[in-house]
């Protein structure tokens, strides 16, 4: 089974690095939890109107986090979209997501926009995650789709510093979302 999908981006990098600059210095941060890992932290924002005209021509993105009214999506919805910073030593620890909703979303699946360092995110072959299935590196540039409601996974940066976007899909859009891994 395909576990992820790697697309290129079409829109400029550059002008993806400097909405996510802004968004560091304008809107709160959000450390990561323990679970996810040491050494990150995240910022919300609505995406711009290209990246989401983008993301939503691969699967349909989930606008809100939570319902309309909680307090995140009154804040960062519509086309929600996080920053993930990545400092020195900062790994990505093994975790599964589920539609039941870490961190509040009910999405199917990631897709993760690389800015500014490589990353390799691993899967494993089963839930004590001791023994790594497959492996996958991807770079700015790209974006990288994958299957992180059904696979226990973990990542690592291969610089000391990493820079990414992150937005998940609907969570009523599972066959469009499938249609991806067999392209």
């Amino acid at each position: 089974m395909k576990w992820y999908k790697i697309i290129p981006l079409k829109m400029p990098l550059d002008d993806l690095l400097v909405w996510a600059r802004l968004t560091q210095l304008n809107t709160s941060c959000y450390k990561t939890t323990p679970s996810t890992g040491n050494n990150q932290f995240t910022w919300l924002n609505n995406a711009p109107k290209e990246l989401w005209t983008e993301a939503n021509e691969i699967f349909p993105c989930l606008d809100y986090w939570g319902s309309e009214s909680s307090t995140i999506a009154q804040e960062h919805g519509p086309r929600v979209c996080s920053v993930w910073e990545y400092h020195t030593g900062a790994e990505l620890s093994p975790h599964i997501d589920n539609i039941s909703g870490v961190g509040g979303y009910p999405g199917v699946t990631s897709m993760i926009i690389p800015l500014i360092g490589g990353f390799t995110t691993s899967i494993y072959t089963d839930n004590t995650c001791t023994e790594i299935a497959d492996s996958v590196t991807y770079y700015p540039g790209n974006i990288f789709i994958m299957r992180n409601w059904e696979m226990y996974h973990s990542g690592k940066p291969l610089s000391g510093y990493r820079l990414c976007l992150h937005i998940f899909s609907e969570s009523e859009c599972e066959e469009q979302v499938e249609s991806i891994f067999h392209d």
